[in-house]
């Protein structure tokens, strides 16, 4: 799509304004049945009036462009799948109704998604007669945003564009090339579910595997939050203390025993010395083993726990083991060594636009901060956690609803038609109008308070 596009706010409607239209489009047969009737799969327009000129204005009200919803998150084989066989529907209903695929907007810029329904929603382009092969171009961007550890997903992507490469673009046979191999996908599955249980161990080991460490991520997860709720007896100092409670307990309760029976039975005086001696001790065993236990938590949480030889030497033989911990160690050593260097000398030019480049979002809530860094450009907010680069979770929030962008060293903040806007320092933004950014400046996304720092 050519010209001028703007995007304009009304209430809860979102609009895309497409300025330079050509008459003789509009007043084309295609263009009024686009235009007066609402075809399944295109995106609802109008014709307004502005200056003695006619716009269209698109209704993208509550829908996100393909090129950000797959911003963030990878494509898969049902993504693509799904994505490609409803483009093939609308150009096949199109044609029903005699209107050329080619006047069909397949940019990735102007190619909408609407996430609540999971549908696809085209543009009809008023711009230019003779459009260029947008649909090539949409097929580039599939196979820069799918899974390319997903096999399937790389053969549909990359058969997708030699088809559109070609010029005979045959819907019908990319079509069923699509449906054969969801067909495949269902043999597959099939087959695993008919094998015999002795197959299913061998073809599926890897599976097994996976889920092996899979549960082991789990315990150890389970480990650490059941640590950081305070409970102790995960090592050696919570299991000294936890002793010497229950023996303390059980002396307490010897006590009590001693104490009943004596009332209401007749005891030598030997059993007396010895239940009480007993009672006494085992109390303050289990003191003893407490005490020691808190002492060692302690020397253990400082870092001052003396480690003898034999300790020295396991750990050693532990991190040759393990190539993570050996990379850890690794790593550990060369920070040393650089803090350990001397920092005399010549002092290095880095540039300006080397300095100060690091910059957070502090979201402002019930009078608490939270900081969130910004590891790169664009950067996605919203409150869907797969589409997205911060999740922010509040219903005000559109699932993609802003983002930030970095041109020339600055940092630009745009409203992607959210439903509740972004406002920035009380002002609110125009859909997609780039506002240049400085530290200390307040955001809103929705009911959401940030700071930009």
């Amino acid at each position: 799509m050519r010209g001028e596009i703007r995007y304009q706010k009304e209430l809860q409607k979102t609009y895309m304004i497409a300025a330079q239209c050509k008459k003789e489009m509009i007043d084309s047969y295609a263009g009024q049945m686009v235009l007066r009737n609402r075809l399944e799969g295109m995106v609802p327009c109008e014709v307004q009036l502005l200056d003695g000129k006619r716009e269209i204005w698109y209704d993208i009200s509550f829908l996100q462009t393909v090129e950000q919803v797959f911003a963030v998150k990878e494509m898969h084989f049902l993504d693509l799948k799904n994505l490609i066989l409803q483009i093939l529907y609308i150009i096949e209903e199109m044609e029903k109704y005699l209107i050329d695929s080619r006047q069909l907007c397949f940019e990735p810029e102007f190619l909408y998604w609407d996430m609540e329904k999971d549908q696809v929603k085209l543009l009809y382009n008023y711009t230019e007669e003779e459009a260029e092969n947008g649909i090539s171009t949409l097929a580039g961007f599939l196979l820069e945003r799918i899974c390319h550890e997903e096999e399937k997903a790389v053969d549909l992507a990359y058969y997708f564009y030699e088809q559109t490469q070609k010029e005979n673009f045959h819907v019908e046979k990319i079509e069923a090339y699509v449906e054969k191999t969801g067909e495949n996908r269902e043999l597959e599955i099939k087959k695993i579910k008919q094998e015999p249980e002795s197959e299913k161990l061998g073809n599926h080991l890897e599976e097994a595997v996976f889920d092996t460490e899979v549960k082991k991520e789990a315990t150890e997860k389970k480990k650490k939050e059941t640590k950081q709720r305070g409970y102790i007896w995960e090592n050696k100092s919570g299991l000294l203390i936890e002793t010497g409670l229950a023996t303390s307990v059980t002396a307490l309760l010897s006590g009590v025993g001693y104490a009943v029976t004596r009332q209401y039975f007749f005891l030598e005086q030997m059993e007396e010395l010895l239940w009480f001696a007993g009672s006494v001790l085992l109390f303050t065993a289990g003191l003893a083993f407490s005490a020691f236990g808190i002492l060692k938590k302690r020397r253990e949480g400082r870092g001052i726990c003396n480690k003898t030889e034999n300790d020295i030497k396991n750990d050693k033989e532990q991190k040759q083991g393990d190539p993570f911990l050996e990379e850890l160690e690794l790593w550990q050593q060369e920070g040393r060594q650089a803090a350990q260097e001397s920092t005399d000398g010549k002092t290095v030019y880095m540039g300006k636009g080397s300095m100060n480049r690091e910059y957070h979002l502090v979201e402002m809530k019930k009078g608490l901060e939270k900081i969130y860094d910004i590891p790169g450009y664009p950067f996605l907010i919203g409150k869907d956690k797969e589409r997205v680069n911060l999740t922010v979770k509040e219903y005000s929030v559109s699932r993609i609803h802003a983002r930030l962008t970095e041109e020339e060293g600055t940092i630009y903040l745009e409203d992607l038609h959210s439903t509740n806007g972004t406002y920035l320092n009380d002002l609110l933004l125009e859909p997609h109008n780039k506002i240049k950014l400085k530290r200390g400046d307040m955001i809103l996304f929705g009911n959401a308070e940030f700071v930009f720092r």
